[in-house]
């Protein structure tokens, strides 16, 4: 008995099918994204089987129902038809515009927060330090805020002036107190006549500025 050997029809797969159905139409792959807002490459990955060029199982059947719809087929329908295909699909955390593209995401996670913090505690800190350094690296400043005329009207006389706050002063040798801000005061008992004061100031690197203060006082007796 003799046996006749048949050829063995093989079930077309999705993506075959909507190939088919596409050029039967005369589409070209140009036209179907237009309409579809689906990119050329996804487009072909569908024709192609290749349902590992999508990131999740939700993008592949969306993106295959609306090409389904729009070469006239049942979308709904296929995809129940053709569940099996998208098993090897493996899900994965990206989302996707209706062009297939990446979307970037971003989330603040409290390892994020802290790690922020730190960074800019660091970075604060170092300012600070780099401020610092710079601010002792260098001789501090005097400004001489009070007296301004050089001739006085009392014996009696408060030298006022600003220097850096971390700055120790002195006047003639004696230290005179400053405050928060580097403020500093001192009474001063002028003598008949030309009157010298010699304010320094110093940082704790020992850079040093002096100013010369001259003041001249006449008593009216004289």
């Amino acid at each position: 008995m003799a046996f006749t050997r048949r050829k063995i029809k093989t079930a077309e797969t999705l993506g075959e099918l909507l190939r088919r159905n596409r050029r039967k139409n005369k589409i070209t792959l140009e036209q179907a994204e237009e309409s579809t807002k689906i990119r050329q490459k996804y487009l072909k990955a569908i024709e192609g089987d290749d349902w590992g060029a999508f990131s999740s199982r939700v993008y592949a059947l969306g993106f295959v129902r609306r090409y389904s719809d729009f070469l006239g087929l049942n979308g709904k329908q296929l995809i129940d038809e053709h569940q099996d295909e998208f098993i090897r699909i493996k899900s994965k955390q990206v989302r996707l515009n209706a062009f297939g593209e990446k979307i970037s995401t971003f989330a603040i996670t409290p390892k994020l927060l802290i790690s922020s913090l730190s960074i800019i505690l660091v970075l604060s800190a170092a300012i600070y330090i780099g401020y610092s350094v710079k601010n002792l690296s260098n001789p501090p400043f005097i400004n001489i805020i009070s007296p301004l005329d050089e001739n006085a009207q009392s014996r009696e006389v408060v030298i006022e002036g600003k220097t850096n706050d971390t700055a120790v002063v002195d006047i003639n040798g004696l230290g005179v107190s400053i405050d928060e801000n580097g403020y500093f005061n001192q009474k001063v008992v002028l003598e008949e006549g030309l009157n010298l004061f010699e304010i320094k100031s110093t940082n704790r690197l020992g850079k040093q500025s002096s100013k010369m203060l001259r003041l001249y006082f006449k008593s009216e007796a004289n």
